[in-house]
């Protein structure tokens, strides 16, 4: 687990990925290799995953006050302040969740 302050980037990686920050930006640039079970935290920051084409998994985002952006077709909802993902794609055997706790930020999963 990371927890810190400030912009983290992750590239290529092909094992679990379990980040928790406070403050600051998070990037996971996976466009070639098939994210397994996410789980990241960020209480104000934004988060953008890039993945490849057909990554397959159980999609659990949640933003507060901010946006959910996705080119992968998954249903956003949106009650009040509270923006939400829950969607599985392909087998759904590995989980990828972002939770974004407050302020005006995005989370973007999208292939590039």
């Amino acid at each position: 687990m990371i927890q810190r302050s400030g912009n983290i980037t992750v590239e290529n990686v092909s094992g679990d990925v379990d980040i928790e920050s406070k403050y600051g930006n998070i990037n996971i640039l996976n466009r070639n290799t098939f994210l397994k079970n996410v789980d990241i935290i960020n209480e104000s920051g934004d988060v953008s995953l890039d993945t490849p084409d057909d990554q397959e998994g159980k999609f659990v985002f949640y933003s507060k006050y901010g946006k959910i952006k996705t080119d992968k077709g998954l249903s956003i909802k949106e009650d009040n302040s509270e923006i939400t993902v829950k969607e599985t794609l392909g087998s759904g055997s590995n989980t990828i969740s972002v939770q974004v706790k407050k302020w005006r930020y995005n989370t973007r999963i999208s292939s590039q």
